[in-house]
């Protein structure tokens, strides 16, 4: 919900964020109705073509990462973790 938000608050068609973003319109769209979970790297070109804060940025990797994610309970799980979302 919040990826449509902010194309909305943006003033972009899906058509004009995937070209942005270089992705497809359908993967877009998929994104957005969440049928599949984008990657971290590629939520952060959405958000960088779409203007969004680092907090929007920050929010939207986060629940990614946490999506299909056990939580952690070690430092060295939390780490390895934190690496997927971030590379």
């Amino acid at each position: 919900d919040m990826l449509r938000a902010l194309r909305v608050r943006a003033g972009y068609t899906q058509l004009d964020t995937a070209r942005r973003a270089g992705v497809r319109q359908s993967l877009l769209s998929q994104w957005e109705n969440g049928q599949v979970m984008p990657s971290a790297s590629a939520i952060h070109i959405v958000c960088f073509a779409l203007g969004a804060t680092a907090s929007e940025a920050v929010h939207l990797t986060t629940q990614a990462a946490t999506y299909n994610a056990p939580v952690p309970h070690d430092r060295d799980a939390v780490y390895h973790a934190l690496r997927e979302v971030l590379w």
